[in-house]
């Protein structure tokens, strides 16, 4: 059973993510504003929207693949971490608390739970965790 715990966080994470994608790499008109407000406003963003956007989509996409192969899980967990902790922090920057930022909490939150389960895959927190 405890074996199988660990799938929900997994399967949270890869559907969270899995679901923005289509609309990073297809443009999407609340998308592409939401980018457009970041790169605005948001200091030491790139200024174009489109490499903002699609670049994300490109971390999202290898942390799913990441996560997908069971020896690199870890390293998955930890990219979408990354990932949602600029999500998270852009979000409250901007005062935007709505679905998305609820979605990147709860994406960070299971991401945390994988890094933590695969903990001895990453080398630097296996030797300081308990």
């Amino acid at each position: 059973m405890k074996k199988y715990l660990s799938y929900l966080p997994l399967l949270v994470v890869i559907a969270i993510l899995g679901m923005t994608l289509p609309f990073k790499f297809g443009g999407a008109a609340e998308s592409v504003e939401l980018f457009t407000e970041i790169t605005q406003q948001v200091p030491g963003t790139p200024s174009n929207e489109a490499v903002m956007r699609i670049g994300t989509g490109i971390i999202e996409t290898i942390a799913i693949l990441l996560l997908l192969i069971p020896t690199t899980r870890a390293w998955g967990a930890a990219t979408a971490l990354g990932t949602m902790a600029g999500a998270i922090l852009t979000h409250l920057y901007l005062g935007k608390i709505d679905d998305l930022f609820a979605m990147a909490i709860i994406t960070a939150i299971s991401a945390a739970i994988l890094v933590w389960i695969h903990r001895k895959q990453l080398p630097l927190i296996n030797k300081i965790a308990i």
